[in-house]
């Protein structure tokens, strides 16, 4: 095993530059008081425990200091401490390596050169068992008798067990304050969910409530149908009497185009007529000049020539005056005919009204049968209002739709209460699996408590055989806990 050989110190407390060398055996430092004694025991448990912290350590009047610690294996560490770094120098073998970062707790490397650390008995007690303090009583006599057992047992190795019965004790503590909480969470989601034991009841009254609302709602659209077909039933009406008007205003329509077609016919006999008045017209005139060339003619032939000619002519005058007297005929008709004309001045009018009235006529036979229908949808429809007034239905419909309004949203209601019954089934399921994992966790603790008391013959404390019946007993206790 490595001591110290020698601790040199520069501007730590009072020391600005002060080396010692210690010798085999037991090494003694005297002096006055207030001399730096104390400060050499605080420079080794600086680098040893990084005992004590902060910067009052440096001289005044400087901003850095160090410790150099020599072991008799060459082994040589170094502590610096300025403004800036805080930093371990460690030299093994000649190689040299420097560690910054130095935290509460002392490096492990530096552990592990020097072979010196804090001794642990549990998370409260890390005793120095290597350097004692001023007026420090003997290690173990003074402390309590936990304290010593908890000593004795690290020293022999069974420390582990007093660590596994404390870490069994707080887990089993842990345990018993979660299964408590879950119990009475458990118990609360009990009572909470016995608010909601008649949901089935509720949930057949609001299923049949949904359905007399849906077959409410679907009468009610029926009915609103109706009614639409009934104004449309009225405006298809209106319409109806509309053209009846229009088919009254043009039911001469037939008669006007044949006194048409004969004023055109006499129009066209009329220009004839016209013609053949022309023409006699020249015949006369013909006959006045033949006439007056027969009183001076000389040769009788060509005067019989011109009366032969002149009789044919008065053939042709007698057939003008035939015709005269039916063109008389004639005017007088077309007179009649100019009157009927006069009558019909708004026939294009008319006749677009005729298109429009045929147009309509095709329609009118669809309108005839929508009529029907219309007709049998009114009956069934005042028969229909007839019995929801004659039996006051209307005020009960009423009154069910606004149940059943309310009802939906009693069901909206229930739809979140299972929404979180659910929740809380998951999270009633989720306690119960910790519970089981916890249940697993302690029987496997027991497990490895009976394995510890199989594998020790004797207490580490006492040093005495432990019989097989105490070790049932301390595992029937914990198995109960």
């Amino acid at each position: 095993m490595s001591v110290i050989k020698s601790i040199h110190l520069i501007n730590f407390q009072s020391h600005t530059d002060s080396k010692l060398e210690f010798h085999d055996g037991v090494n003694v430092i005297t002096g006055p008081s207030d001399q730096g004694k104390s400060s050499i025991i605080r420079a080794l448990r600086w680098v040893l425990y990084n005992q004590p912290k902060g910067g009052d350590i440096i001289h005044h009047g400087q901003n850095k200091c160090s410790v150099s610690v020599k072991l008799d294996n060459g082994t040589e560490v170094t502590r610096v401490r300025q403004n800036n770094s805080n930093k371990y120098i460690i030299i093994t073998d000649g190689n040299k390596a420097e560690y910054s970062g130095v935290s509460n707790e002392v490096l492990r490397i530096v552990q592990a050169v020097l072979h010196i650390s804090p001794v642990f008995l549990d998370k409260d007690q890390k005793p120095e068992i290597n350097i004692a303090k001023q007026l420090d009583p003997p290690f173990l006599l003074s402390g309590s008798g936990s304290v010593r057992a908890k000593a004795i047992g690290t020293i022999v190795g069974v420390h582990f067990i007093d660590a596994a019965s404390r870490n069994v004790s707080s887990n089993i503590k842990e345990i018993n304050s979660k299964l408590n909480y879950k119990a009475e969470e458990l118990q609360s989601i009990d009572e909470q969910l016995d608010k909601y034991s008649n949901l089935e009841r509720q949930k057949i009254q609001i299923d049949k409530a949904n359905k007399t609302y849906e077959e409410v709602e679907n009468k009610i659209k029926r009915l609103k149908a109706l009614n639409l077909l009934k104004k449309r039933l009225s405006s298809h009406n209106k319409a109806i009497d509309e053209l009846d008007v229009t088919l009254a205003k043009t039911k001469q329509v037939s008669s006007a185009l044949t006194l048409i077609q004969q004023a055109e016919n006499y129009g066209h006999r009329l220009s004839s007529l016209n013609s053949i008045s022309t023409k006699l017209y020249a015949c006369n005139q013909g006959i006045k000049r033949s006439l007056t060339f027969l009183e001076k003619a000389s040769f009788v032939d060509k005067g019989f020539k011109k009366t032969k000619m002149a009789q044919n002519t008065l053939e042709d005058l007698n057939s003008t005056i035939k015709a005269k007297s039916k063109l008389d005929a004639v005017n007088k008709e077309m007179l009649a005919s100019q009157k009927i004309i006069e009558k019909t001045n708004e026939l294009p009018t008319n006749l677009e009204k005729l298109q429009q009235v045929i147009f309509l006529n095709d329609k009118l036979a669809t309108f005839k049968q929508l009529y029907s229908k219309l007709s049998a949808y009114n009956r069934e429809l005042k028969s229909i209002e007839q019995k929801l007034f004659d039996k006051g239905v209307e005020k009960e419909i009423t009154r069910k739709i606004n149940s059943i309004e309310l009802k939906v949203e009693e069901n909206k209601k229930v739809k979140e209460v299972y929404a979180e019954i659910r929740t809380i089934e998951s999270r009633r399921n989720k306690g119960a699996k910790y519970l089981l994992n916890l249940s697993h966790k302690h029987k496997l603790l027991v497990n490895d408590l009976n394995r510890l008391l199989n594998s020790i013959n004797h207490c580490p404390l006492c040093e005495q055989d432990i019989p097989d019946s105490q070790k049932n007993k301390i595992l029937s206790k914990w198995k109960e806990v």
